[in-house]
């Protein structure tokens, strides 16, 4: 309840939008600092006091980038940034697990802005912040605001590297249980031959991380890791958590 009254007050204190994301950022973060750029390269200007060769006190004017400054922040507390590009305007998103950084970068967009007095509204601006409603635990945890997948499903795993011989094994098995398992895709993909475009049926197996099928309950979840063992990398839990904003 803390940590919710920290954020709520520094939503209320800088005027920000509040999001929910369903998952942790990056499996690790539970926050997500969204700043706006209108311009790509924002220099910060500082001048400070030191004194030259001959003694004499004198003022010296630095220039650092926003997003360098920004990163190396970033990779001091372990916290991640992402910059991305497109339409008129760049985005930088920082992740933490911490109020207390996000109110550093907030504090320092602030001093920023209030520098370039003339461009502020021009230059840079905060966007919202997207938490995760749940805890850092929960890494393998998706709420759902109104539904689950498919009305119905409650896991969903994810393979470890499997040859095409081990998907078919596993996809023959579970197709004896139609309204219990619902299978990912396993795709087919065009290639261009010589002459023409052609069809071929995926031969090649998938890669750490693929989704082989959604699982009704608990009980079926059991017999699937029975059948799979350690062909499974990751199980998803799906869960209902009725909160505004929530991105389903």
């Amino acid at each position: 309840m803390e940590q919710l009254q920290r954020l709520k007050t520094l939503l209320d204190q800088n005027n920000l939008p509040l999001k929910y994301n369903d998952r942790l950022f990056y499996s690790e973060y539970l926050y997500r600092l969204e700043i706006v750029m209108h311009k790509f390269h924002i220099p910060e200007i500082y001048t400070i006091k030191t004194i030259n060769a001959w003694g004499h006190k004198v003022d010296v004017t630095h220039r650092t980038n926003f997003i360098g400054t920004v990163r190396k922040f970033a990779k001091k507390q372990k916290d991640r940034v992402r910059v991305e590009f497109g339409g008129p305007c760049h985005y930088l998103n920082y992740y933490t697990n911490s109020l207390d950084n996000i109110q550093e970068i907030i504090n320092y967009v602030s001093r920023l802005k209030k520098k370039e007095k003339e461009e502020a509204d021009s230059i840079i601006d905060l966007g919202s912040i997207t938490a995760f409603p749940g805890k850092i635990s929960e890494r393998n945890i998706r709420y759902r605001k109104k539904r689950l997948p498919y009305n119905k499903f409650k896991f969903q795993i994810l393979g470890d590297r499997m040859d095409h011989e081990e998907i078919i094994n596993w996809r023959e098995w579970a197709l004896q249980y139609p309204d219990k398992i619902k299978l990912c895709k396993y795709g087919d993909h065009a290639i261009q031959t010589s002459r023409q475009w052609g069809i071929w049926k995926r031969t090649t197996g998938i890669w750490p991380g693929e989704a082989l099928a959604y699982i009704i309950d608990e009980k079926m979840l059991h017999l699937v890791q029975f059948k799979l063992g350690a062909n499974i990398k990751k199980i998803i839990e799906f869960q209902i958590k009725d909160i505004e904003k929530n991105d389903d």
